[in-house]
């Protein structure tokens, strides 16, 4: 998910560390979306990196965790781990949903929000 709110489908044979920090621009961290069943991978240092505003994925975490945060940067979502750490693929409802998510945020500052 762009921060310019494109959504791009795209297949790895096995995700490595290498593909999840070219997506993400960096390195890392999860942030688990409990409505949504899937987990969120965003840059780890996107806001002192002063990257863009995800106003998508911030929405996502809000529906998830309360409107205190913003989500910068693209973000790449998994289906969580197996139990040999490997990275599971989303299901074809889960990327249903996250396709046809959107949000009505289009700026967020830390004192307001502007809707569309």
């Amino acid at each position: 998910l762009k921060t310019d709110g494109s959504k791009i489908i795209k297949e790895y044979d096995q995700l490595s560390l290498s593909d999840i920090q070219g997506a993400v621009g960096g390195l890392y961290e999860c942030v688990q979306l409990p409505k949504q069943n899937v987990d969120m991978l965003c840059n780890e240092e996107g806001k002192i990196n002063g990257l863009e505003q995800n106003p998508i994925a911030t929405a996502l975490y809000h529906s998830n965790h309360g409107p205190h945060d913003v989500i910068v940067g693209d973000v790449l979502f998994i289906n969580g781990l197996n139990l040999d750490g490997d990275y599971l693929s989303l299901t074809d409802k889960q990327i249903e949903e996250l396709m046809a998510f959107e949000s009505r945020i289009t700026m967020i500052s830390p004192t307001k929000a502007i809707y569309s």
